[in-house]
């Protein structure tokens, strides 16, 4: 049986994703591989709240669009679109 550091992986709405049966049958390599893939995952998620909250105040401070998409690689058109509404 598992026995590893994996987590139960919740999704942005609170649901929870099922323990597949091919984990708890992972060797610990597997497992840390798992554990690793968690981590940076809840990571990710963690930058990419910060990253809208860093959108959101440029455009308290009065940056456009244009500059806003140019910063970060895209155009300002798609960066409105991404997050223009919220």
């Amino acid at each position: 049986d598992f026995d590893g550091d994996v987590q139960v992986t919740r999704q942005a709405n609170g649901s929870v994703f099922m323990l597949p049966t091919a984990v708890r049958r992972l060797d610990p390599e597997g497992a840390e591989m798992v554990a690793d893939l968690q981590h940076h995952a809840a990571a990710i998620a963690d930058m990419q709240v910060h990253f809208d909250e860093l959108v959101a105040e440029a455009r308290e401070v009065g940056l456009s669009w244009a500059v806003i998409g140019w910063s970060i690689g895209t155009t300002g058109e798609a960066a409105r679109q991404r997050w223009g509404s919220r």
